[in-house]
């Protein structure tokens, strides 16, 4: 088998990506906060794969 390539069959290709689309809008994420600046400002979160996300803390209210 080779690489699957979009130009041989952009129909299969695209209802590939919305079904991927669809199964990550359905799952929730799962987040833990590695640590927090000093002044509380801002939070540092990790995503079950690892992801690193920083977040003002007034944006969490």
């Amino acid at each position: 088998m080779g690489f699957f390539d979009k130009k041989d069959a952009p129909e299969q290709a695209e209802e590939d990506r919305e079904q991927v689309i669809t199964r990550n809008a359905r799952q929730a994420a799962t987040f833990t906060r590695v640590a927090e600046s000093q002044d509380g400002q801002l939070c540092l979160f990790m995503d079950t794969e690892g992801h690193l996300t920083a977040v003002r803390s007034s944006r969490l209210v």
